[in-house]
Protein backbone atom coordinates (compact mmCIF):
# COMPACT_ATOMS: atom_id res chain seq x y z
CA UNK A 1 0.00 0.00 0.00
CA UNK A 2 1.36 3.43 -0.91
CA UNK A 3 1.39 6.47 1.39
CA UNK A 4 -1.31 8.12 -0.71
CA UNK A 5 -3.54 5.02 -0.55
CA UNK A 6 -3.11 4.73 3.23
CA UNK A 7 -3.86 8.40 3.90
CA UNK A 8 -6.86 8.38 1.53
CA UNK A 9 -8.28 5.25 3.21
CA UNK A 10 -7.78 6.81 6.64
CA UNK A 11 -9.45 10.07 5.52
CA UNK A 12 -12.40 7.99 4.24
CA UNK A 13 -12.83 6.48 7.73
CA UNK A 14 -10.94 3.20 7.42
CA UNK A 15 -9.00 2.31 10.59
CA UNK A 16 -8.17 -1.37 10.07
CA UNK A 17 -4.89 -2.07 8.30
CA UNK A 18 -4.15 -5.53 9.75
CA UNK A 19 -1.52 -7.64 7.97
CA UNK A 20 -0.81 -4.89 5.40
CA UNK A 21 2.78 -4.42 4.16
CA UNK A 22 4.19 -0.87 4.11
CA UNK A 23 7.57 -0.36 2.44
CA UNK A 24 9.66 2.77 1.90
CA UNK A 25 6.89 5.23 2.76
CA UNK A 26 7.16 8.80 4.01
CA UNK A 27 4.35 9.51 6.47
CA UNK A 28 5.92 12.44 8.34
CA UNK A 29 3.30 14.17 10.51
CA UNK A 30 0.49 11.83 9.40
CA UNK A 31 -2.50 11.41 11.73
CA UNK A 32 -3.13 7.67 12.04
CA UNK A 33 -4.54 7.73 15.56
CA UNK A 34 -6.89 4.92 16.54
CA UNK A 35 -5.73 2.64 13.71
CA UNK A 36 -5.34 -1.13 13.92
CA UNK A 37 -2.02 -2.18 12.41
CA UNK A 38 -1.85 -5.54 14.17
CA UNK A 39 0.31 -8.04 12.29
CA UNK A 40 1.26 -5.32 9.75
CA UNK A 41 4.79 -5.06 8.34
CA UNK A 42 6.66 -1.72 8.17
CA UNK A 43 10.01 -1.60 6.36
CA UNK A 44 11.93 1.68 5.99
CA UNK A 45 8.87 3.81 6.80
CA UNK A 46 9.33 7.37 8.12
CA UNK A 47 6.63 8.12 10.70
CA UNK A 48 8.46 11.06 12.30
CA UNK A 49 6.05 13.39 14.12
CA UNK A 50 3.13 11.09 13.18
CA UNK A 51 0.17 10.67 15.52
CA UNK A 52 -0.37 7.01 16.49
CA UNK A 53 -2.37 7.76 19.66
CA UNK A 54 -4.40 4.74 20.81
CA UNK A 55 -3.36 2.60 17.85
CA UNK A 56 -3.02 -1.17 17.96
CA UNK A 57 0.39 -2.38 16.77
CA UNK A 58 0.27 -5.83 18.39
CA UNK A 59 2.52 -8.36 16.66
CA UNK A 60 3.45 -5.77 14.00
CA UNK A 61 6.95 -5.90 12.49
CA UNK A 62 9.06 -2.75 12.13
CA UNK A 63 12.52 -2.67 10.57
CA UNK A 64 14.63 0.41 9.81
CA UNK A 65 11.72 2.78 10.57
CA UNK A 66 11.81 6.29 11.98
CA UNK A 67 9.37 7.54 14.66
CA UNK A 68 11.34 10.56 15.96
CA UNK A 69 9.01 13.01 17.68
CA UNK A 70 5.92 10.86 17.01
CA UNK A 71 2.91 10.73 19.37
CA UNK A 72 2.85 7.17 20.66
CA UNK A 73 0.53 7.29 23.65
CA UNK A 74 -1.71 4.45 24.82
CA UNK A 75 -0.43 2.24 22.01
CA UNK A 76 -0.34 -1.56 22.14
CA UNK A 77 2.91 -3.07 20.83
CA UNK A 78 2.55 -6.45 22.57
CA UNK A 79 4.49 -9.15 20.78
CA UNK A 80 5.76 -6.65 18.21
CA UNK A 81 9.13 -6.96 16.50
CA UNK A 82 11.08 -3.69 16.30
CA UNK A 83 14.56 -3.73 14.79
CA UNK A 84 16.93 -0.86 13.99
CA UNK A 85 14.24 1.80 14.42
CA UNK A 86 14.59 5.34 15.77
CA UNK A 87 12.24 6.75 18.42
CA UNK A 88 14.34 9.73 19.58
CA UNK A 89 12.55 12.08 21.95
CA UNK A 90 9.26 10.16 21.87
CA UNK A 91 6.97 10.38 24.89
CA UNK A 92 5.23 7.03 25.31
CA UNK A 93 2.01 7.26 27.34
CA UNK A 94 1.50 5.27 30.54
CA UNK A 95 -0.90 2.86 28.84
CA UNK A 96 1.64 1.94 26.15
CA UNK A 97 2.70 -1.70 26.27
CA UNK A 98 5.68 -3.52 24.78
CA UNK A 99 4.96 -6.79 26.64
CA UNK A 100 6.67 -9.83 25.09
CA UNK A 101 8.05 -7.62 22.30
CA UNK A 102 11.37 -8.06 20.58
CA UNK A 103 12.84 -4.54 20.38
CA UNK A 104 16.45 -4.84 19.21
CA UNK A 105 19.14 -2.37 18.24
CA UNK A 106 16.78 0.62 18.26
CA UNK A 107 17.36 4.24 19.25
CA UNK A 108 15.24 5.58 22.13
CA UNK A 109 17.56 8.43 23.21
CA UNK A 110 15.88 11.02 25.42
CA UNK A 111 12.52 9.23 25.27
CA UNK A 112 9.99 9.01 28.10
CA UNK A 113 8.68 5.58 29.09
CA UNK A 114 7.01 6.63 32.35
CA UNK A 115 4.71 3.77 33.36
CA UNK A 116 5.25 1.79 30.13
CA UNK A 117 5.01 -2.02 30.31
CA UNK A 118 8.10 -3.88 29.03
CA UNK A 119 7.30 -7.18 30.80
CA UNK A 120 9.09 -10.14 29.21
CA UNK A 121 10.42 -7.89 26.41
CA UNK A 122 13.79 -8.20 24.72
CA UNK A 123 15.30 -4.71 24.36
CA UNK A 124 18.82 -5.99 23.62
CA UNK A 125 21.33 -3.64 22.06
CA UNK A 126 19.04 -0.60 22.15
CA UNK A 127 20.09 2.96 23.01
CA UNK A 128 18.21 4.28 26.05
CA UNK A 129 20.69 7.07 26.89
CA UNK A 130 19.04 9.82 28.97
CA UNK A 131 15.64 8.13 28.75
CA UNK A 132 13.13 8.17 31.60
CA UNK A 133 11.90 4.71 32.60
CA UNK A 134 10.27 5.85 35.85
CA UNK A 135 7.52 3.51 37.03
CA UNK A 136 8.08 1.33 33.93
CA UNK A 137 7.52 -2.40 34.32
CA UNK A 138 10.69 -4.21 33.29
CA UNK A 139 9.77 -7.59 34.79
CA UNK A 140 11.86 -10.32 33.16
CA UNK A 141 13.04 -7.90 30.46
CA UNK A 142 16.35 -8.35 28.67
CA UNK A 143 18.46 -5.19 28.59
CA UNK A 144 21.66 -6.89 27.47
CA UNK A 145 24.10 -4.63 25.63
CA UNK A 146 21.82 -1.60 26.02
CA UNK A 147 23.27 1.89 26.34
CA UNK A 148 21.82 3.21 29.61
CA UNK A 149 24.00 6.22 30.49
CA UNK A 150 21.87 8.82 32.22
CA UNK A 151 18.70 6.71 32.07
CA UNK A 152 16.34 7.13 35.04
CA UNK A 153 14.61 4.18 36.70
CA UNK A 154 12.71 5.87 39.56
CA UNK A 155 10.19 3.40 41.01
CA UNK A 156 10.65 1.07 38.01
CA UNK A 157 9.53 -2.54 38.51
CA UNK A 158 12.75 -4.54 38.23
CA UNK A 159 11.42 -7.83 39.58
CA UNK A 160 12.10 -11.14 37.90
CA UNK A 161 15.05 -12.06 35.70
CA UNK A 162 16.28 -8.67 34.57
CA UNK A 163 18.76 -9.90 31.99
CA UNK A 164 21.69 -7.74 31.04
CA UNK A 165 22.19 -6.07 34.43
CA UNK A 166 24.83 -7.21 36.84
CA UNK A 167 23.07 -9.54 39.33
CA UNK A 168 24.59 -7.73 42.33
CA UNK A 169 23.28 -4.35 41.09
CA UNK A 170 19.76 -5.73 40.61
CA UNK A 171 19.88 -7.32 44.06
CA UNK A 172 20.96 -4.00 45.58
CA UNK A 173 18.17 -2.13 43.78
CA UNK A 174 15.55 -4.62 44.97
CA UNK A 175 16.79 -4.33 48.55
CA UNK A 176 16.85 -0.53 48.40
CA UNK A 177 13.33 -0.37 46.92
CA UNK A 178 12.01 -2.64 49.64
CA UNK A 179 13.11 -0.29 52.41
CA UNK A 180 12.79 3.05 50.66
CA UNK A 181 9.65 5.15 50.97
CA UNK A 182 10.78 7.67 48.42
CA UNK A 183 11.60 7.39 44.72
CA UNK A 184 14.58 5.34 43.67
CA UNK A 185 16.65 6.40 40.73
CA UNK A 186 19.70 4.83 39.19
CA UNK A 187 21.92 6.44 36.66
CA UNK A 188 24.18 4.19 34.62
Amino acid sequence: MSAEELLAAYAAGRREFCEVVFQRLVLVGADLSGSDFSNARFEKVDLSAANLHESNLDRAHFSDCKFDGATIENVKLDGASVERCSFQGVRFGTQTTFARSNVRRSNFRKSSFVGVNFSDANIAGSDLVESDLSRASLRNASLSNCKLRGAGFAKADLRGRLLGFFPRLVSTLRCFRKYSHGPIGIRL
